[in-house]
């Protein structure tokens, strides 16, 4: 069988996992941009692509989640997202520590391919659909079936917004950091800075490196050991 390119499998994750799903939730769907009409409005769900995307570098994609007033419609309903990004939420807000010790993510969202140990990465279709799938139906639709008018829906985006960050989430954001500067020294400075930005300190970051290992193995550079760049930074700071 011809190995499937990134973009298609992003398209085949469309068509057998999230078109069936949301159409069962009672969404309708115009290319990868779904809404759902409520009481006194809509609410809207669409996949938005990284415009870096290529066969090199892989497919990276998030989705936005948004509801607005009939009165406040100016366009077709599937272009709607459009007018809605800066009142909008994503996946990231809905997953526990926002996806972030889940494979398959970074800052930017999903990932499908690329590169992983600086070689081509063939990432099994099975394994993004049952992830994506997963995510849908235990943490994002239950909340999202809820909503039965846009008053609803930016209530839960208020609450969402203002979940408490914790001292793990604070880790997990310098670690997913750091791990990405550890490729040269030269970054030393940035990471010391990250580490006063969160507040953490160097008992903090010693005492969760199990959730760095996490991170390391999830990320496209799993060789990489940024334990030593992370001891070389705390003890800058310490000398400071």
């Amino acid at each position: 069988m011809e190995k499937l390119k990134a973009v298609q499998k992003r398209d085949l994750l469309v068509k057998e996992v999230l078109a069936p799903l949301l159409k069962e939730a009672g969404f309708y769907k115009k290319r990868m941009n779904w809404w759902k009409e409520l009481e006194d409005g809509y609410l809207f769900i669409s996949m938005q692509n990284n415009r870096f995307n290529s066969e090199a570098s892989g497919c990276s994609f998030w989705f936005y989640f948004s509801a607005s007033y009939k009165n406040e419609i100016r366009d077709k309903l599937e272009n709607q997202w459009i007018a809605n990004q800066l009142g909008s939420i994503s996946e990231h807000d809905f997953l526990p520590h926002g996806g972030m010790l889940a494979p398959n993510r970074d800052g930017m969202g999903y990932r499908i391919d690329g590169y992983r140990n600086w070689q081509p990465y063939d990432l099994p279709i099975e394994e993004i659909f049952e992830q994506v799938k997963k995510d849908f139906e235990v943490y994002i639709m239950p909340q999202l079936m809820l909503i039965n008018d846009v008053k609803a829906f930016r209530e839960l985006k208020d609450t969402l917004r203002k979940k408490e960050i914790t001292k793990e989430d604070k880790l997990i954001k310098y670690y997913g950091l750091v791990h990405t500067f550890s490729c040269c020294d030269d970054n030393l400075p940035f990471a010391v800075e990250i580490q006063n930005d969160l507040g953490l300190t160097a008992e903090d970051i010693r005492s969760r490196y199990d959730l760095l290992d996490i991170i390391t193995q999830n990320s496209c550079y799993p060789e990489i050991d940024a334990k030593p760049f992370i001891e070389k930074s705390l003890k800058m700071e310490e000398q400071a």
